[in-house]
């Protein structure tokens, strides 16, 4: 491991973004302790001759690497095959790093000997422009974390988190491919084998929200419900496999969180409106209940509306969610965040 931090972009079709993504990694005192991979996902545009014009210019720190159309779980498998970076942390091409940031998180990076970094992130809002600061209050900053703490009120996402990068491979990690969502395998499936984490109050990601064809859009979410569906079951399978664990409380949550995610999509006019839509959630929850019947039961206990459409068999949804919306105030045109 030669560098300090490996960013790898998972980059299809994203000329129209990438400069603003790589842009933002030239910062002159980082860039001989940085590797970019650009992994041009099969790209059919002008993504890698972007890429390349800043691999000619900064050889020391950019990469670009061209491979068949596999998704973005396939990028980051083959950033974590590739990286020679102590740590790990993969990126979208239409997102970008808080330049500024960079200098003072690589100094404590190159210092540190934990297997896992939580970072704050950025969201900016594509339409309006304004930009949001996530951070963790619950958190006392620059210090150690473990995951068996019941009080956190939330889990980390996938723009809050890098790992070691020796750990990723030396455990085999490896997302789903050809799929939307895989994020949320890579959240989780690394937390078994942290020995140590550190929480970094500092945001790195900036996540850029409201592009066309973003997998958290209501239309992209039907879709690809499928492969929400796939990714959540993955999820489920990892929980029954770690449930013996002092950590389960942390992998419940994240997973609650997920599911939160799929819920709240469903509760969408063209998904409650659409019989066929709502046939195939019913045997999703099936499908999930026969997973691990205990997980999927406190589930659906959390909140009253879930009680109830549980113990109706959801025949009850297409009352009970707008009649839900407008007790909540829930414009129906509303859909994922």
């Amino acid at each position: 491991m030669d560098k300090v931090l490996t960013f790898s972009i998972a980059a299809y079709n994203a000329s129209s973004t990438l400069r603003q993504c790589l842009d933002s990694f030239t910062v002159s005192e980082c860039m001989d302790k940085i590797e970019v991979l650009i992994v041009n996902d099969g790209s059919t545009d002008d993504t890698a001759s972007v890429a390349r014009e800043y691999e000619e210019k900064y050889p020391q720190t950019f990469r670009l690497i061209n491979k068949e159309n596999g998704g973005h779980g396939s990028t980051i498998n083959t950033g974590i095959s590739e990286a020679r970076g102590k740590y790990f942390r993969p990126l979208d091409a239409d997102d970008w790093i808080e330049k500024d940031n960079l200098p003072a998180i690589l100094s404590r990076l190159e210092r540190a000997d934990y297997d896992a970094f939580v970072l704050d992130y950025i969201i900016f809002y594509t339409f309006s422009g304004q930009t949001e600061l996530k951070s963790y209050s619950f958190l006392k900053n620059n210090s150690r974390i473990d995951f068996t703490t019941e009080e956190w009120i939330s889990t980390f996402p996938y723009h809050a988190l890098l790992f070691r990068t020796q750990l990723l491979r030396d455990n085999k990690i490896k997302l789903s491919e050809k799929c939307f969502y895989e994020d949320s395998e890579y959240t989780l499936y690394p937390i078994p084998f942290c020995r140590s984490a550190f929480y970094l109050g500092v945001p790195l990601y900036v996540y850029r929200v409201g592009s066309d064809g973003q997998s958290v859009s209501p239309s992209s979410f039907i879709k690809h419900c499928a492969e929400q569906e796939m990714i959540i079951e993955n999820l489920f399978n990892f929980y029954s496999r770690n449930e013996i664990s002092d950590r389960y409380f942390y992998y419940k949550k994240r997973i609650f969180e997920v599911l939160n995610f799929y819920f709240k999509a469903v509760m969408n006019k063209a998904w409650y409106s659409d019989s066929s839509l709502q046939k195939r959630k019913k045997a999703f929850l099936r499908r999930l209940k026969m997973l691990n019947r205990r997980l999927f039961v406190e589930y659906v206990s959390q909140t009253a509306l879930q009680r109830l459409s549980y113990r109706t068999g959801w025949k009850l949804d297409r009352i009970l969610i707008p009649l839900y919306k407008k007790f909540k105030g829930i414009k129906e045109n509303g859909g994922c965040v």
